[in-house]
């Protein structure tokens, strides 16, 4: 959390910062030249020379690779300077490109974030919160699902309900998914011919009345895809899509209309683990030092949970 502050600070000095003065910055910022003096003229007189003004000590390490080495003190450091919240309103004011300076030193060697070589991390598979479940379903079919009637609430860590380690699928919520995916398929059953709803625009559209068999698979199979892609936060392989509609088009219950085929395969969309779990490829998911990039969509749904809590919309998906 603190690496990820960072970096939208560092993101958000990046933009506001005009293209002259942030080409002036050295690319890669010298502790000895370019930082300590920073340090010695605005910091030291409260935090350094023996000074440990709120328990900070910027100069008590050691040596150069003990003070890289505390993370925490360096991104506290980082927040407070590009906040504009040290040093003290009262006291000498370092510039705005000395404030980027420090936090492109502090980016680059503490946290050695390196935009020729990025790392994306490493990210617990983690399900959807019972947020980014409501929302994802709302932008997806149009069904606001009242999540806090029928979800428990979720378990947190460190104050976060985002947290892939603690965000565990005991039996008893996994089988209210399957009541949730139930409910959430029948009231797309009955707004299914009423045109001007939310729920038909986002589902229906591409159904057609008085089709034939047929017609109505390839209409059905077409929507299938489109919402299984969109809910899987990637596009969906067609051999799933057949085995899916074949699946729901044998079902004892299944009239073999397209809305039917549609609604039956939304209930095995909503609770696949594809649905459920935010996940990301790994090629090597068992060595912790395999840097890998991220593929367009994973990115695409790292921004869209990180905005607005929910599955990319169709322009960042495109």
């Amino acid at each position: 959390m603190r690496r990820l502050r960072l970096l939208a600070w560092f993101a958000i000095g990046c933009i506001l910062l005009p293209n002259a003065t942030y080409a002036q910055l050295p690319e890669r910022p010298d502790y000895k030249q370019h930082i300590q003096p920073l340090l010695q003229q605005f910091c030291y007189d409260c935090h350094g020379g023996g000074a440990d003004e709120g328990g900070i000590q910027l100069d008590a390490a050691k040596t150069y690779e003990a003070m890289l080495a505390n993370k925490k003190l360096w991104g506290k450091a980082s927040d407070n300077v590009l906040a504009e919240m040290m040093p003290p309103a009262d006291m000498d004011q370092p510039s705005h490109q000395q404030r980027q300076m420090l936090a492109r030193w502090i980016g680059q060697t503490v946290f050695k974030v390196d935009s020729e070589h990025p790392d994306p991390g490493r990210v617990t598979i983690r399900r959807l919160n019972r947020e980014e479940y409501r929302h994802t379903v709302l932008s997806l079919l149009g069904v606001d699902f009242k999540v806090y009637e029928h979800f428990p609430a979720d378990d947190t860590g460190y104050g976060f309900d985002t947290i892939g380690d603690v965000l565990t699928v005991p039996s008893t919520l996994m089988e209210k998914y399957f009541v949730a995916a139930e409910r959430i398929s029948q009231q797309l059953r009955e707004q299914s011919g009423k045109q001007d709803s939310r729920i038909y625009r986002r589902v229906f559209s591409g159904v057609q009345a008085g089709a034939n068999a047929d017609q109505a698979k390839r209409q059905a199979t077409a929507t299938i895809k489109r919402i299984a892609s969109r809910a899987f936060r990637r596009p969906v392989e067609d051999a799933f899509v057949e085995r899916l509609v074949a699946l729901v088009e044998n079902s004892e219950a299944s009239d073999g209309s397209a809305v039917e085929l549609i609604c039956r395969a939304v209930e095995a969309i909503l609770v696949s683990p594809r649905f459920i779990y935010r996940a990301e490829y790994q090629p090597r998911p068992d060595d912790p030092q395999t840097v890998h990039p991220l593929d367009e969509f994973a990115l695409a749904s790292r921004l869209s949970f990180f905005l607005w809590s929910s599955i990319p919309d169709e322009q960042l998906y495109r």
